[in-house]
């Protein structure tokens, strides 16, 4: 019997507005275009707002529901009033190729994390597992540190998690 394999996870954390989500949104896109089937992650540390999403299943979560489900032929979301570990929405995906998680910036994941001068020019996450950082210039940091517009950057962390 041959043992399961488990996804490439790679966390992307930093502070707010330091680029994650766009980092994340360029490395789904080029993983997906290699034909690799991503999940990803995303903690809200503040608790996401609702009162932007008004989709009816959004409205029944509001209305109280302890869950609300939307799907059509293709796709489905959720939205559960419940306390889950990150360790279980990995299980979850577990049949993917990779795992990108948004934040957990204190997990010991492999992590990039993300510098933006006058946001956050040092790391402040959990070192276990960080691979090095991403910036809009070279931070004088003791780790690698990328430029996040360097063309060839995704290529460059997969190879770090692969």
């Amino acid at each position: 019997m041959s043992e399961k394999k488990r996804p490439y996870i790679l966390q992307i954390c930093g502070l707010k507005n330091t680029g994650k989500t766009t980092f994340v949104r360029g490395l789904t896109t080029y993983l997906s275009q290699l034909g690799y089937e991503v999940a990803v992650v995303k903690h809200d540390g503040h608790e996401f707002d609702l009162q932007s999403y008004n989709e009816d299943n959004f409205l029944h979560y509001k209305a109280g529901a302890s869950a609300s489900v939307v799907f059509s032929k293709g796709q489905w979301l959720c939205v559960q009033r419940e306390k889950r570990s990150l360790e279980s929405f990995i299980e979850q995906f577990s049949d993917f190729d990779y795992v990108l998680i948004e934040g957990c910036k204190n997990a010991a994941y492999p992590k990039v994390e993300m510098l933006r001068k006058g946001i956050s020019e040092s790391p402040v996450s959990n070192p276990k597992g960080r691979i090095g950082c991403i910036g809009d210039e070279i931070y004088p940091i003791n780790e690698p540190c990328f430029l996040k517009e360097d063309e060839n950057l995704y290529e460059k962390i997969i190879k770090y998690i692969a």
